[in-house]
């Protein structure tokens, strides 16, 4: 029996179940959340028998504990900030037969101060925990190879991706928008800080009198204030050319959003919001990364062209909405070819095969 132990249920979590039902014989997996009750089924399958809820300490230590002693490896999809991490270290059984999977906040979340008790005793613990595990695994290496680094850890990497919510061959590729009509900028992927949405806003704001509409996803947190304040000075510098989305997509609406899209701008500090720029790419649309983030030189290394925000300062308006068919085409062509589900599915039964207990 494997254990994959998950915080919460995600649209990411759903699209894996779903292709594990169909890629994967899952007969010795479970499945486990933690925060929030799975929703997810799949008509026809017996997935629904394969999925545990456990949301307190005592479920923790009477029903999550005994099956991951018991289990032959475990599978941590993200590693949180929380008492999991007792667990890990208190019993080092488990740490040694688990994959931590990275989603990229959990990497670099070191990089917030640990300025409470809570903070303190929690990055305590992973620096004793992480260096525990013989296997991490994520989409970009740089990502692995720096909680290597920051946890003096000698983790065997292995490449794993989350297929996406919708089929990349899904996805219908449009011609560039005409000359007369706005271009269609998103900005950011989430109402998280780590968006930096107000330096970004700074940044474009040199093209406020431009054909532009900035469409800005402001959903997937909590705190109000940040997003408030976010609206407040989209609205101060670009009026109603400045288009918040408070509410949650679903996978649909959100790759004809996407489709609609001319230019992204992600400025984001680190590996974040793969789920929005991969399928940007594959549509031929221009991205702006931070030239600092592992995701640019990976992206760079796949062939991909992508666009430094730093730039920006100096680029004309044409500058800026400029790019060429040949750029879009070999992106669209190179982004597939390590994106497919096809190929993110390949991956996830390398990593599996690796620990069946048939």
């Amino acid at each position: 029996m494997n254990i994959h132990i998950f915080t919460e249920e995600s649209l990411y979590s759903k699209v894996l179940l779903q292709n594990y039902f169909k890629y994967i014989n899952y007969d010795n997996h479970i499945f486990i959340f933690r925060k929030q009750k799975p929703k997810y089924r799949v008509e026809g399958s017996t997935l629904v028998d394969k999925l545990e809820f456990f949301d307190n300490i005592f479920t923790l230590i009477f029903k999550l504990l005994p099956l991951a002693l018991k289990a032959n490896w475990v599978y941590i999809h993200y590693l949180p900030y929380g008492p999991s991490l007792l667990m890990y270290w208190l019993f080092p059984k488990i740490s040694k037969k688990a994959t931590w999977i990275i989603w990229g906040g959990d990497v670099y979340i070191y990089r917030k101060k640990a300025n409470t008790l809570y903070s303190k005793f929690y990055e305590s613990l992973r620096k004793k925990v992480i260096p525990i595990f013989p296997e991490i695994a994520s989409f970009i290496e740089f990502d692995a190879l720096e909680a290597k680094r920051v946890y003096n850890s000698n983790a065997l990497y292995f490449k794993i991706l989350y297929p996406l919510p919708i089929e990349l061959n899904d996805f219908s590729r449009t011609s560039a928008p005409n000359i007369n009509e706005n271009i269609t900028i998103l900005l950011g992927n989430s109402a998280d800080p780590s968006n930096n949405h107000i330096e970004a806003l700074k940044i474009l704001s040199r093209f406020n009198s431009q054909r532009i509409k900035i469409i800005c996803p402001l959903s997937y947190y909590s705190d109000k204030d940040y997003i408030e304040s976010v609206i407040k000075f989209g609205n101060a510098i670009f009026e109603n050319k400045f288009i918040p989305l408070l509410d949650l997509l679903g996978a649909n609406e959100y790759s004809v959003l996407l489709q609609s899209i001319d230019i992204a701008i992600m400025n984001h500090d680190r590996q974040q919001a793969l789920g929005n720029i991969i399928p940007l790419l594959y549509l031929g649309k221009k991205v702006f990364l931070k030239e600092s983030v592992s995701t640019f030189d990976y992206f760079r290394s796949a062939n991909c062209v992508i666009y430094r925000i730093e730039s920006i300062y100096t680029l004309s308006f044409d500058e800026f909405i400029a790019i060429d068919q040949k750029t879009k085409d070999e992106n669209s062509m190179n982004i597939y070819e390590i994106s497919s589900t096809g190929y993110s599915m390949q991956l996830w039964k390398n990593l599996l095969n690796r620990h069946s207990d048939d």
